[in-house]
């Protein structure tokens, strides 16, 4: 609705309105209605809607009328009160429902125009004194550095800034924040207790701590804090030491994780370990500066301490030792059988032969005289005497003598049983028969390497002649042969007992504990006694008298070849330096008695032949050198004396003088 035309209007102040009036006016108002209008509107029509005669797709135009409803404006008067504001009052804004205000032609400040030309203060505050439109805030205590702004509320003054937890106080403010201080004025910072300033920056104080801090920083007055990478001395409480995690072996932490070497060692890879320091140390490690330790399996040099040579246990023979147990052969050697030995090696070999220096060979003792030979061939030696006096070493020669055995026994078992029969047979015909006995020569001269034929005696004992003599096994019962020998008996009465029933190499053989591919050392070649008889039974009636008196004849041969090719006697093995003729050897038994049936132990040895009267000059050499010795004596008891004499005759002439 829209007012018009104002007709009349009439003022009548409204109570309970300050400083607003009203008035009374006739307005010309507008108002809408709704009407219904009608309408025509034409349209196509097809076919039958044309008429009975249209045919179905003949068109036409026909008309129909429409009709709707719209809205008209009317005009209409009525009456309105009008308010305004009265004399001494102004409109204002309606929002906050106010329509009439007063008005003061000073203005209020800090006030309320409550009236015309009338302030009102707000509350908090108070008129100024001599004035009446002025009104100031009122704080109940005293703003310091600032003026009271608002009721209760301080404002501060400039470079100052309120106290939060004083509103009445204000605070001086420093343009850059105080560390460790109070800002006590404006841009001045007062230290705390315990702190100083550091020149150059007003505003920062730093903690004072009498004793320096090393390697740390002090945090609070008297109090240090270790840096990264370091920890508190046990001792001292201002000093912080480097901390290395891994420690520092033979050096100091100078840093975190930094180690310093101390004097003679020096740093590894691992940052964390100084290894002593040593000029060289062959085949040892270094274990303390110039100190050289040898490695397991070496030994320090007599003469240089930094060199270990390797220990080599057996010592190497004809090689050097380069490392622990283990030895290189010299040029022209190669390893034996024997761990740390080298033999020496001969390229074509050594026919008979012994290869003992490089591409040289020396011949087995009867295979020649010559050296630096690969071909020996058998020698003889002249065929004379040989006088053995001792199994000591030989006047003149470097080496000892050799000395073997071997254990034999009688081989046929037949034939063993037909001899101990015949003890059997003597004891009962009251004959006190224990053993069988056999005696060879003592020295005998070796003319070949292959063999040599001893005589020997084999002699039926008694107790008279075997004092000291073991029994044999086999005659300790009397049942232990009458269960085998009837049988023998009785086989061998109707058979010849001849000499080459006797000669087998059985008779007398080593025993089957030595290695079968060894050739036989020992063999019975005959028996040259004068048993002819056609049985055993005649030969015990020939011969019951049989003693140690009239005992059988036997020759035995010792094989040497084995034992020189074993032993490697070569022709100049006990020092012999004449290679045109083969050096003699002779061969001594060393035990004298023999138990044929049971196994015994017969014992040689081998060593250079030398005439008898060798043993008096060995004894008349151990005379000469013990004559030696004290002429040697004299002698040099004789050059003392004289040489006091000197001294002391000249210190004499030089008093005189």
């Amino acid at each position: 609705l829209e007012a018009v035309v104002m007709l009349m209007w009439s003022v009548t102040e409204i109570t309970g309105s300050v400083g607003v009036c009203t008035k009374n006016e006739l307005v010309t108002k507008t108002r809408v209605h709704s009407v219904y209008r009608t309408y025509s509107q034409s349209y196509t029509a097809q076919g039958s809607n044309c008429g009975y005669y249209y045919r179905y797709w003949e068109t036409c135009t026909r008309y129909r009328t429409d009709g709707s409803y719209v809205n008209e404006e009317e005009s209409y008067t009525e009456q309105e009160i009008k308010e305004f504001c009265c004399p001494g009052y102004k409109s204002c804004s309606s929002e906050d429902g106010c329509l009439c205000q007063p008005v003061c032609h000073l203005d209020c400040l800090n006030a309320n125009c409550s009236a015309p030309d009338h302030c009102e203060c707000w509350g908090g505050y108070s008129k100024q004194e001599g004035t009446e439109n002025i009104c100031e805030p009122v704080c109940s205590q005293n703003c310091v550095h600032g003026y009271c702004s608002h009721p209760e509320t301080c404002t501060c003054d400039q470079r100052y800034k309120l106290d939060p937890s004083q509103p009445f106080n204000c605070l001086p403010v420093c343009s850059s924040p105080c560390i460790n201080a109070n800002c006590t004025s404006p841009d001045v910072c007062t230290c705390f207790p315990g702190y100083e300033k550091i020149s150059g920056d007003p505003h920062k104080c730093h903690p004072v701590c009498s004793k320096p801090c090393q390697n740390a920083a002090c945090i609070k007055p008297e109090v240090c804090s270790c840096f990264v990478g370091y920890q508190k001395d046990s001792a001292v409480e201002n000093i912080c030491n480097p901390v290395c995690s891994e420690g520092c072996i033979n050096g100091e932490c100078t840093e975190p994780g930094v180690c310093s070497c101390l004097e003679g060692y020096k740093l590894q890879n691992n940052n964390y370990t100084c290894e002593p320091v040593c000029s060289n140390c062959s085949n040892a490690y270094c274990s303390a500066p110039e100190i050289c330790s040898c490695f397991p399996g070496y030994e320090k040099d007599n003469e240089e301490d930094s060199i270990c040579f390797p220990i080599c246990s057996p010592e190497c023979i004809n090689s050097n030792c380069t490392a622990p147990d283990s030895c290189e052969c010299f040029d022209g050697f190669e390893l034996s059988d024997d761990p740390g030995v080298c033999k020496p090696y001969c390229s074509e070999g050594c026919n008979d032969g012994v290869c003992t220096a490089p591409e040289e060979c020396s011949c087995l003792w009867g295979f020649g005289s010559k050296r630096n030979n690969s071909d020996c061939s058998r020698v003889k030696t002249d065929n004379h005497d040989c006088s053995f006096v001792n199994t000591l070493v030989p006047l003149g020669f470097d080496k000892s003598c050799i000395n073997f055995s071997a254990e034999f026994k009688f081989g046929n078992l037949r034939r063993c049983n037909i001899l101990k029969e015949l003890l059997m047979e003597l004891k009962r015909k009251g004959k006190n028969i224990l053993v069988m006995t056999l005696e060879c020569d003592n020295v005998s001269l070796l003319t070949n390497p292959f063999s040599l034929e001893l005589f020997c005696n084999a002699t039926i004992n008694d107790e008279e002649h075997t004092t000291g003599l073991q029994k044999p096994l086999a005659l300790t019962t009397e049942e232990f042969f009458t269960k085998t020998t009837d049988q023998s008996l009785a086989t061998y009465e109707s058979t010849t007992y001849n000499n080459s029933m006797l000669s087998s190499t059985d008779w007398i053989a080593p025993s089957t504990s030595e290695p079968v591919e060894t050739p036989a050392i020992f063999s019975h070649s005959k028996m040259k006694s004068q048993i002819s008889v056609a049985s055993i039974k005649k030969f015990l009636n020939d011969h019951e008298d049989l003693t140690s008196d009239n005992p059988l004849q036997l020759n035995v041969t010792v094989h040497f070849l084995p034992l020189i090719k074993e032993r490697e006697i070569t022709v100049d093995y006990f020092g012999n330096t004449n290679y045109t003729v083969m050096q003699e050897l002779c061969l001594c038994q060393t035990n004298k008695t023999w138990n044929l049936c049971t196994g015994t132990q017969y014992q040689f040895t081998i060593c250079p032949c030398r005439p008898q009267s060798l043993q008096f000059l060995n004894e008349e050499s151990s005379m000469a050198a013990s004559i030696m010795k004290t002429l040697a004596v004299v002698v040099v008891c004789g050059i003392l004396l004289a040489l006091a004499i000197w001294y002391n005759r000249n210190r004499l002439g030089y008093f005189i003088n």
